[in-house]
């Protein structure tokens, strides 16, 4: 029995090892078929492309020629289109590099080299509807204190773009200092709306309702200045110089320390605290910051004026006269400082400097009866003094 089955399995192999040559040399044959059919397909596509040719140029002829010349034609045209746009590309860019380098010496104010430019400028590109070129001219202009000009130049530029706040800010501005606050007033506001976020048009604004004394305006304007820039130190000075107007001493020295937070060298900062100080009584802190101002400004009038009053005040004489010196060198003529000088110089008995001192003036204003009369009483102090007795003063 065994044999039986051993004999059925090997006619089995045998059968299925048959089946799987036969599927095997099918296989190669269809394969090797396919490849001849490919090679046979490709040999006749060559030719009919090439016969396909033939026919074309044939039949059709210089139409086939022609549909050639317009595409080298399309090809020309396109290739100049190209180098056309890489032209005025080319002439933006250097049109842009040259208000970049403009834009660059401005930060460093000079002017001079921003006018050659400008005239470079002029030659090499058009400039009728270009505000910038008309801007940067006003610049210049004002620099130069042309400024008749100048605001030609802006309004220029300000036709050309009427929401140009740029413009407008610096119209404004110069307005201001020109005096023209209803014409400055009228540029700010229009820059402002152009350009409500701009910390410096909110600044300008603030600055010129300080020069026509409305101050709560002011106040409002430099509020947003700071509120836009949160280290704009101008604002934080402009804000105490208003605050010490309004009699606001303390809040006038918290704006202004606040001030030289970012400008510690400003001599009109210690000035106003000092001043603030001295109205408050604390006259170690007043002095301290006026003397400050003097050390960052040494030819500070005002402030050396201020604190010769403080020691004349308080009897310290040499030292009111020190400060009084230094302010005279500033200005020489200021018949009130002399007044000054000469009563120090009476009260260290330095008479006769005294009297030359007020002589002088009564030269220059002879009619002068309140000079006469002074000049008299240093006279009568002079000669009741000879005998230059101490002052009979006790402490207990």
């Amino acid at each position: 029995m065994s044999c039986f089955f051993q004999t059925a399995g090997i006619f089995t192999f045998l059968f299925y090892t048959s089946i799987i040559c036969y599927g095997i040399s099918n296989s190669e044959k269809r394969r090797v078929d396919t490849n001849k059919k490919k090679l046979i397909q490709q040999s006749n596509n060559e030719k009919g492309i090439k016969q396909n040719n033939i026919e074309d140029d044939h039949i059709y002829g210089k139409k086939a020629i022609a549909i050639k010349e317009d595409k080298v034609a399309e090809e020309d045209e396109s290739e100049y289109i190209i180098t056309d746009m890489d032209s005025n590309l080319l002439f933006e860019y250097e049109k842009n590099k040259s208000y970049a380098t403009i834009k660059k010496h401005l930060l460093n104010n000079k002017y001079n080299v921003i006018e050659g430019i400008l005239q470079n400028f002029s030659k090499k590109y058009p400039k009728a509807k270009d505000r910038e070129y008309y801007y940067y001219w006003a610049v210049v202009y004002e620099s130069k204190g042309e400024y008749l000009i100048a605001i030609e130049h802006y309004l220029k530029a300000i036709e050309l773009y009427p929401a140009y706040s740029k413009a407008r800010n610096n119209l404004g501005s110069l307005y201001c200092r020109l005096h023209k606050y209803h014409l400055a007033k009228e540029h700010l506001i229009k820059a402002l709306n152009a350009n409500p976020y701009n910390p410096f048009i909110h600044y300008n604004l603030g600055n010129l309702y300080y020069k026509t004394e409305e101050y709560d305006l002011s106040i409002t304007y430099m509020l947003n200045s700071i509120k836009y820039k949160a280290n704009f130190g101008s604002a934080y000075h402009k804000l105490g110089i208003i605050m010490y107007k309004q009699n606001k001493y303390s809040q006038a020295i918290d704006y202004l320390k606040q001030s030289l937070i970012f400008n510690q060298n400003s001599h009109s900062t210690y000035f106003f605290i000092g001043l603030s100080y001295l109205e408050m009584k604390k006259m170690s802190l007043a002095t301290k910051n006026l003397k400050k101002a003097l050390m960052i400004k040494n030819n500070f009038f005002e402030a050396a004026t201020q604190l010769g009053r403080i020691y004349q005040s308080h009897g310290e004489y040499e030292n009111a006269l020190s400060f009084y010196q230094k302010a005279e060198l500033k200005n020489p003529e200021n018949t009130d400082l002399k007044i000054w000088i000469s009563q120090c110089l009476k009260e260290l008995r330095r008479y006769n400097e005294a009297i030359d001192t007020i002589k002088k003036l009564i030269k220059d204003d002879p009619n002068n009866e309140t000079l006469k009369k002074y000049l008299r009483s240093i006279e009568k102090r002079k000669l009741a003094d000879i005998r230059y007795e101490t002052d009979d003063y006790y402490k207990y």
